[in-house]
Formats: C-alpha cells, structure tokens, sequence
C-alpha cells in the first residue's frame, strides 16, 4: 500500500441550538484514518449557563471517546459512578469497552467563559470491544511539555522527545498539541506504516512530505501509511493537534455511538443498550 495524502477540508455542522462543530473526519471522502474514527473541533463559543452546553445520557461502546479542553469547562457523569469537571487544559479519555452511558455539558449558571476543544473517537481492537469500560481524567498540570522558544507542545498520549504522557492507552498511538509562534519548524518523525492527522485549530501550518501542502484554520492534513517524516512551518501563530497511530486493520462496522467489526454485533448491543445492561447516568 503506497502512501496517500488527503487535505480534510472545513465542514461545520450545527450541533444543538447554540454549538457549530467543525467535522473533517469522518466524511464520505475519509470514512476514517485508522485508528482513527472521528475528529471534531467545537468552539470557541461563549457560555454562560447550562442551557448553553449539554449533551445529554447517550450510549458508547466498541472505542475510545476523548475529549481535549482547551478552554472553559466541561462536567462529566457516567453510568460507571464517574463524575468531575474538566478544565482548561485537561483530558477525558474514556474507554467505552463492552458498554458505558454518559453525559456531559457545561457545569455553571453563574460563570461565563469561553468554550473550546476537540472530540476524537479511537477504535478499538476486537479483543477489547468486549473489556469493561474505564474512565482517565488527566489534569493539565499533569500533561509532559516540550518548550521550544515561546512555542510548546504538549504531550496528550504516546512519547515525545523523551517525554511520555500519563495517559494509558489501547492502541498504539501519538496525540500532540502544539501553540507555536510564526515561523516555528520541526520534523516530526512518524514510525512507518502509521497513519497520522494534522489538525490546525488556529493559525496555517505548511506540511511538507513526500509533497508540499497547506493546513489552513480547520483543515486536517491526512497521511495513509506513512513511509517518511513530516516538516511542518508555521506561517503565522497557530495551533494544532498531531495524531499518529498504528491501523489495526480489522472490518468496521458502525452504528451511530456503536463501533464493532460486523453488523450483527451492533444488534447485540443496541439489544444490550435498550435493556439497561449497561447502567445509566445517575441524575
């Protein structure tokens, strides 16, 4: 298989009453990057209530649901007895395994603050479709830094220039946030074979591998197979999300909030769901 580059352009969609999200992955140009299965980037928004933000009890099973905060705040509950609230800065990496209900919105009426991050959805491998779900709630202070001048990146799951993330992970994978200053360069060494998105959040970032391309604000730069590194530039002050991970290869088949391989496993667990083996989100 040779590698492919994709540019992901912006495609926002109304998410509730008062949320546009904007949602390169998936589309029916890139169903997915395994193991990557969704990216969607919400905010910045101002809230100031919780009629602004909420996301009432839904199900998920079958892979990885994840949320990296950039600002504001975000409260979560689950049908596990988890609850807490997400900071500025912080991640929720849930693992829905076999089965988990949960919800989460804004947690204040009296506070308004500025509201943005990413939801990335991870699949997971059929031998843990089936493991009992887990909970990570990893504060900011926690998160490993490279700093290079005034720019940083962050290290949300994998290793980095030596620095390893507290976050534990199923698959094999890399999540890296960068806020860089113009001008800033640096390759990226992506292990052959992976595939890997480039998110910009904020600013434009030219991508140099095998080719030359353009990130603009909202854009993902997709790589299949990767068989070199990547350059990236920064031409104004930006920010980014870096994901790189190995494929696991295997037949997916999707339902909404179900991920399994095959068709017949998504009736088992909306059967499953619908009779409450799951728990549900305590009010």
């Amino acid at each position: 298989m040779e590698t492919s580059i994709i540019i992901a352009s912006p495609l926002h969609q109304q998410l509730g009453p008062n949320l546009v999200i904007n949602a390169p992955i998936p589309t029916r140009q890139i169903p997915n990057v395994d193991p990557f299965l969704l990216l969607h980037h919400f905010g910045p928004i101002e809230v100031s209530s919780k009629h602004d933000f909420l996301v009432p009890p839904h199900p998920h099973k079958g892979f990885e649901a994840i949320t990296f905060l950039f600002s504001g705040s975000v409260e979560h509950k689950d049908s596990l007895g988890n609850s807490g609230i997400l900071h500025s800065g912080d991640i929720q990496w849930m693992t829905a395994g076999n089965g988990i209900e949960h919800q989460e919105g804004y947690p204040y009426d009296d506070k308004t603050q500025t509201l943005e991050g990413i939801q990335l959805w991870v699949n997971l491998p059929a031998s843990s479709k089936r493991e009992a779900p887990r909970y990570q709630d990893i504060q900011s202070k926690d998160i490993p830094e490279v700093i290079e001048g005034t720019s940083v990146i962050r290290v949300f799951a994998g290793t980095f220039d030596g620095k390893t993330a507290p976050t534990k992970t199923v698959t094999d994978l890399t999540a890296l946030y960068g806020k860089t200053e113009k001008g800033y360069k640096r390759v990226f060494d992506i292990p052959m074979g992976y595939n890997a998105i480039l998110y910009t959040l904020h600013g434009n970032i030219e991508v140099h591998s095998g080719g030359d391309f353009v990130a603009s604000e909202g854009s993902a730069i997709v790589i299949n197979n990767s068989s070199q590194p990547i350059e990236i530039k920064t031409t104004v002050d930006s920010q980014f999300v870096l994901l790189y991970g190995k494929p696991i290869n295997e037949p997916i088949a999707t339902y909404g909030p179900f991920v399994m391989n095959y068709h017949e496993e998504i009736n088992v667990a909306i059967r499953e769901y619908r009779s409450g083996a799951w728990g549900s989100v305590a009010q």
